[in-house]
């Protein structure tokens, strides 16, 4: 049996339901991991109450690793035209989700879709006024054990 878990599919999946559901209509490459990892891990963000992926000591050890798997999801997402891609000369690429990932992901109806949702609903609403840089900080300082 394959193993579905922190896999380019399991991430592509997870990026269309965040977009789906983002309030911003574009979104950086950074911006997807960092929100990703805030809905995953939602505790540690106070965001929720419980960790969407478990409680674990190692998952900022998951930070690097899920970078590399998003870069290869949203290559693959872009060529199979279920996001769109939005480049800015002085600010780098943008992505959002076409309305073929929307037909796709709707078609998506269990406990986990929903809940990733909600969460992604309540990360997106908490740090709607931060900056992706003080997001990425965010997370290196949690990675480092430092308190914000």
């Amino acid at each position: 049996m394959s193993n579905l878990y922190n896999t380019k599919f399991e991430m592509e999946l997870r990026i269309l339901l965040l977009l789906s559901c983002a309030t911003k209509e574009w979104l950086t490459q950074d911006e997807i991991f960092v929100y990703d990892f805030i809905v995953s891990y939602g505790k540690e963000f106070e965001v929720c109450d419980k960790n969407l992926h478990g409680d674990s000591s190692f998952k900022f050890g998951e930070v690097s690793l899920r970078n590399s798997i998003i870069n290869e999801a949203v290559k693959d997402l872009v060529v199979r035209n279920l996001i769109v891609v939005e480049a800015d000369k002085t600010k780098g690429f943008f992505f959002k989700i076409s309305n073929s990932g929307l037909s796709y992901i709707c078609s998506f109806e269990d406990d986990y879709t929903e809940e990733y949702k909600r969460i992604a609903a309540l990360a997106f609403s908490k740090y709607k006024n931060s900056s992706e840089n003080e997001l990425l900080n965010m997370i290196h300082d949690k990675a480092m054990g430092k308190r914000r």
